[in-house]
């Protein structure tokens, strides 16, 4: 019998099929799925450092706003806090008081409605008396260094003539900044 006899060959045909069967269902059941998995370890793996980079800049991020909240914390502290406009009477009678204060006769002080808007509401002051010119213009002074809530929108002065003293009549108009309704 040759050595490469039918026989032979259809056994080692049968062979190489049923060993290249064996490799094929290897490569499938176990080698595949361990080069899969390798390529999801090292795809998670870059998605895992760039979380990790991501946390990093937003903690960098967080830290910086920490730090402006406490710059804008300290620059509020020194602030005026609107007051309530229930106080408006309040208010007037402050206002009265630094304008005696200043040596002006205050003949009428009144407030009108407030006028809102979505940050503050504005109520409009009226103040009208007579003085000397320089206390006139110590009392405006006065008042808007001493009260920060409070503006000069408009002033009239009118020399009194027929005073000895030279008088003037003022007529000032003031904004009152207040919490909104």
């Amino acid at each position: 019998m040759p050595f490469f006899s039918a026989q032979f060959r259809r056994i080692d045909l049968a062979g190489c099929v049923i060993a290249g069967c064996i490799i094929a269902a290897s490569y499938s059941i176990g080698l595949r799925p361990l080069f899969g998995a390798m390529a999801d370890r090292a795809d998670l793996s870059h998605g895992v450092q760039e979380l990790k980079r991501q946390n990093r800049q937003s903690q960098g991020n967080v830290h910086r706003l920490a730090r402006d909240i406490a710059s804008l914390d300290e620059q509020l502290a020194g602030t005026q806090r609107l007051l309530d406009r229930t106080q408006v009477n309040h208010t007037i009678s402050l206002v009265t008081e630094q304008a005696l204060k200043e040596g002006l006769i205050v003949e009428s002080s009144t407030a009108d409605e407030p006028e809102n808007s979505k940050m503050y509401a504005v109520v409009p002051i009226h103040i009208s008396g007579k003085g000397e010119f320089s206390a006139t213009a110590r009392f405006i002074r006065a008042l808007t260094e001493d009260h920060t809530d409070i503006e000069v929108r408009s002033f009239t002065l009118n020399s009194d003539a027929t005073r000895n003293g030279g008088g003037s009549a003022f007529r000032i108009e003031l904004a009152w900044y207040v919490l909104p309704d």
